[in-house]
């Protein structure tokens, strides 16, 4: 199940949350795409990541010429993904 199918069953209080988050994330990185901090956890090169503050996921990216590359979102909680 994906992490927006999960959130809309699971929290219902706030179904959209999850979607505008994300949303903000991607409108921030399509202007300022060093905006992300440097996932120091990570083994591959560039990688950086953003929080989705009010849903606690981590969204990790990494530049691949001017595209943004997402590589995982995962809950903050949690141990960081092998990247």
């Amino acid at each position: 199940m994906g992490i927006e199918r999960w959130w809309r069953t699971n929290r219902r209080a706030a179904p959209e949350l999850f979607r505008e988050d994300l949303e903000q994330a991607i409108v921030l990185l399509e202007s300022t795409p060093t905006a992300g901090s440097p996932a120091s956890d990570a083994t591959l090169v560039g990688v950086r990541r953003v929080l989705l503050r009010r849903c606690r996921y981590h969204l990790y990216y990494r530049l691949e010429g001017e595209a943004v590359q997402v590589l995982a979102i995962w809950h903050a909680m949690r141990l960081p993904p092998k990247l």
